[in-house]
């Protein structure tokens, strides 16, 4: 269970990094499911893709949504007992799951401009989201790993209209001193709230950075996950799902 230190840097700083959460052997099990999950055309998931960031011909898997809940060997492993628990611990309520996606960044994936999560239209199903955030593989500088800001110095609000980043949207983030990048080997996970500013480059390098995010709201301010996933169809559905004769724009 967290520390009272912890709880402290989560209240103030709106994130907490913890090592080694997940034993190896865990992780090993994870990723070679998120390898099925990604090479099978018939998995439920929401696969969604963006363009190569220099070359517009090629598409790279960007995210992968809605996945859990349909694996119960990996349901298992990754929305564990503890994790919950932690959970638990930071909401001083039970979780109940909002959203769930294991975020591709392979070589070429584009940038995650700085902005807050709650800023894409969240507010619609209630006030305060955390998010949790599993390195599936090895962060680094390198393979792009995410930013997020250090300072605390944030409202609990909206910084900016809904459906819109913020300023200094372009990494690196401005100024540097004001950022942590959150590097970290598989098993580590980062805690976030929904109003926090965080985002990531493009990865440039040769190596791919998985990370899977379930982000949650106290169970008692209700059920949202179906609401969420049925409106989101509506706007911004998976690329195999879409009507060709309509543009998607991504906006936060």
């Amino acid at each position: 269970m967290l520390t009272n230190e912890q709880k402290h840097q989560f209240k103030d700083k709106g994130y907490l990094h913890i090592k080694s959460f997940y034993p190896q052997s865990d992780m090993a099990r994870i990723s070679q499911w998120i390898n099925q999950i990604e090479n099978d055309d018939t998995d439920p998931g929401y696969k969604y893709y963006d363009t190569h960031h220099s070359d517009e011909s090629r598409s790279v898997l960007t995210r992968i949504e809605r996945f859990l809940l349909n694996h119960n060997a990996l349901d298992t492993l990754v929305w564990s007992p503890l994790l919950q628990a932690v959970f638990s611990n930071l909401l001083g309520s039970s979780p109940a799951i909002f959203k769930d996606k294991i975020n591709f960044k392979l070589p070429g994936g584009k940038a995650d401009l700085l902005h807050q999560d709650h800023a894409a239209g969240w507010g619609t199903y209630t006030d305060y989201f955390v998010s949790v955030a599993i390195f599936v593989d090895e962060n680094t500088k390198e393979n792009a790993a995410m930013s997020v800001l250090r300072t605390g110095d944030y409202p609990k609000d909206l910084m900016n209209e809904e459906w819109t980043l913020l300023n200094n949207s372009e990494p690196p983030f401005e100024p540097a001193d004001h950022y942590e990048l959150l590097e970290g080997n598989p098993g580590d996970i980062v805690f976030f709230d929904s109003y926090v500013p965080h985002g990531s480059p493009i990865n440039t390098s040769s190596k791919r950075r998985r990370n899977i995010f379930i982000t949650v709201n106290p169970e008692s301010a209700g059920h949202f996950r179906d609401a969420y996933y049925t409106d989101k169809l509506k706007t911004y559905p998976p690329n195999n799902l879409r009507d060709d004769n309509k543009k998607y724009i991504y906006k936060v």
